[in-house]
């Protein structure tokens, strides 16, 4: 598309260090601005999820985002971003996105999400969470594990996250801090999940589903199930159903040869797409996990169905976002109706069961968010090397030679002089370097402002100085120390 490269981030150096307090709350509009920037590159995340915002309005938004294979571009575009991630799935909508221009990154993104429903512009705005810098790494490391989903622990956000790094990927909007967040937050989760109970039991939204299905239908060994949809998900819903020894079970597929695959592989029956309908005037429970992005099953064409069925009740589950059964069919008598909102209760109990879990889930994630951040302040090392050699010469040959050469009255002065002055700038690079790798890989780094603040006067005060430097004024220290300071910003910002 002809963008620059990503360039690496810029960090502020002030005496004190750097400071980041995270984001406070925006007055009016329920968005998040960052106290203290980080760098001159924030990284972001705006989204919409089941806490924030109503299912209908979710649907509005995610219809926009439906075909993603064409949405990446127009959307990166607009935003005019550096990059650009987009996980959307059933309970959440969330666009990560690093920018240097921040504000008017946030606009484009509004713009283009409500781009279409004028009358639901504030809607969106008091909806949407708007999380920046240090919140947004949180938020991210939050998610990747599944404490932040409506089923605490859930294992699907991993995979869905994974798959949203893979497209952006593809799409070529992923190359610089994103990604490196990512890779971060999936090794965040792996950790959660290995080292905690977050994940103990079988707590998946196929396993919510089946729990909502026997609150509402009874046991269902004996009931008449008909599963919509053979994605991934519609085969872990049929996973946990035969597990549980549910013996009449039909499948349907767009996709017949993957409808038949699953059939063999489970044991049960698969049935055309073109004529699942007809199936429902002898089912009992009826879910769909279908992708369609439409209705398929529409009020008036329920209700034909419900007169065959002589008064018999119906459970449908709707678990698509959006959602593919007519809302109107629960007022259908005999018609029970349930989306992915009613998973919220059954999700919600796992909560007292997971307390201690969580809170050592949620150490982890400080001490991963706060490992990142420093890793964020702390530049490549290996890309600084030719840099930092430059900036040495420049501080102290550049400083050194035109006082010294006016005192340096025979040829092998100066050559004793040139000498030390390499030999003087080849020890404080390498010091320096140490000093560097030393701080990018200390699990408790400092403030990277204080990087150098001792260095010339631990390290100089040692350097063992030939006599024709040693008869150099006494504020010499000083005066490189000086110009030292005056090229940090310089040497820590690689582009």
């Amino acid at each position: 598309m002809g963008r620059q490269a990503f360039p690496r981030i810029v960090l502020n150096f002030n005496a004190k260090g750097c400071n980041n307090r995270g984001s406070k709350k925006r007055k009016g509009d329920g968005r998040r601005i960052a106290a203290t920037k980080l760098t001159s590159m924030t990284i972001a995340v705006l989204g919409l999820n089941h806490k924030s915002s109503r299912l209908e309005f979710r649907e509005a938004i995610q219809r926009k985002l439906e075909d993603i294979e064409n949405v990446y571009t127009p959307l990166f575009q607009a935003a005019d971003c550096e990059e650009l991630v987009i996980l959307s799935t059933c309970n959440r909508i969330e666009i990560y996105f690093a920018t240097p221009h921040f504000e008017k990154t946030v606009q484009e993104i509004e713009k283009y999400l409500v781009s279409g429903h004028a009358d639901s512009v504030q809607e969106f705005r008091n909806s949407y969470y708007l999380f920046q810098d240090e919140d947004a790494i949180r938020h991210c490391f939050t998610v990747a594990p599944g404490l932040d989903s409506m089923i605490m622990g859930e294992p699907e956000i991993l995979g869905q996250m994974k798959k949203a790094f893979q497209k952006a990927r593809e799409k070529g909007t992923l190359r610089g801090s994103l990604m490196r967040l990512f890779e971060k937050a999936f090794q965040a989760a792996k950790e959660v999940r290995s080292d905690t109970d977050i994940g103990k039991g079988a707590i998946g939204t196929a396993s919510v589903s089946m729990a909502l299905a026997q609150k509402v239908c009874g046991s269902l060994q004996e009931k008449s199930i008909l599963v919509l949809g053979a994605g991934s998900f519609g085969e872990k819903l049929i996973t946990h159903l035969v597990g549980n020894r549910c013996r009449n079970i039909t499948v349907s597929s767009r996709w017949k040869e993957r409808g038949q695959e699953l059939a063999d592989r489970y044991a049960i029956r698969t049935i055309s797409f073109s004529n699942w309908t007809e199936h429902l005037a002898g089912t009992d429970l009826f879910i769909s996990a279908t992708t369609q992005p439409a209705i398929i099953l529409s009020a008036s064409a329920l209700s034909g169905i419900m007169s065959k069925r002589k008064e018999k009740p119906l459970c449908l589950i709707d678990l698509a976002v959006p959602r593919t059964i007519d809302p109107e069919v629960s007022k259908i008598e005999g018609a029970h109706l349930y989306n992915i909102e009613d998973l919220k209760g059954i999700g919600y109990q796992n909560l007292k069961f997971r307390e201690n879990a969580m809170a050592q889930a949620y150490a982890i994630i400080h001490a991963r968010t706060k490992t990142f951040l420093m890793g964020l302040q702390i530049p490549d090392v290996a890309a600084l090397v030719p840099k930092l050699n430059q900036m040495v010469k420049e501080c102290v040959y550049d400083e050194l030679w035109p006082a010294l050469e006016p005192h340096l009255l025979s040829a092998d002065e100066r050559r004793t002089a040139e000498e030390a002055i390499c030999q003087l700038e080849r020890s404080l690079a390498h010091k320096i370097l140490m000093r560097m790798k030393m701080l990018s890989s200390d699990e408790e780094k400092p403030v990277a402002g204080t990087l150098f603040a001792n260095l010339f006067q631990d390290e100089l005060s040692q350097f063992s100085m030939p006599d024709v430097l040693k008869q150099y004024p006494g504020d010499f220290f000083e005066a490189v120390r000086k110009r030292f300071h005056e090229k940090l910003p310089s040497l820590m910002t690689v582009s």
